[in-house]
């Protein structure tokens, strides 16, 4: 991380299109309680320690839209996510999911492949859920999808595929 990051702290919505966020320490961190809605779309993400970051208790969502990260430590990590038509490649640790209790990740028409390890997380005490829709999880070298600590931790699998993950 040769800077930062851009920090998401305010009681305002925010917007990003047509970025590139390359070498950070955290790219964008969205971090306030509730949190506030932010909208990422048409981006890049590379070489960055932490592509996206988001840790709160809140209501908004983290929407990331036809974006792609790439050769990051950990491409996306914490909680309220809505990732659609992204691609997380070639990084340590593609989706880390921390959500903490009453929230939600979705994760549809993405793929997610040739990283370390695709989809893993742990969740906090409560009722955190993610959905995994219509999605490719394939050639992760340490696994595709690792389930979280607690039993309801998943919501929904529906119409993806696995394939060459190492199990």
């Amino acid at each position: 991380g040769i800077w930062n990051e851009i920090w998401n702290n305010g009681g305002y919505a925010t917007q990003f299109s047509y970025c590139n966020f390359y070498y950070a320490n955290t790219a964008v961190r969205n971090q306030s309680t509730p949190l506030n809605e932010m909208t990422i779309s048409n981006s890049n993400f590379r070489y960055n320690n932490k592509g996206i970051s988001s840790v709160s208790n809140g209501n908004g969502f983290n929407i990331v839209g036809n974006s792609g990260f790439y050769n990051n430590v950990m491409a996306v990590n914490g909680c309220n996510y809505k990732l659609d038509y992204c691609i997380i490649r070639t990084n340590q640790t593609g989706i880390y999911l921390y959500p903490a209790s009453g929230t939600y990740n979705y994760i549809t028409n993405s793929i997610i492949n040739q990283n370390q390890t695709g989809i893993s997380g742990d969740a906090a005490e409560g009722a955190a859920f993610y959905s995994l829709k219509y999605s490719t999880v394939d050639s992760n070298t340490i696994a595709g999808l690792i389930e979280g600590d607690y039993p309801s931790y998943t919501d929904t699998i529906l119409s993806c595929e696995f394939k060459g993950n190492y199990i």
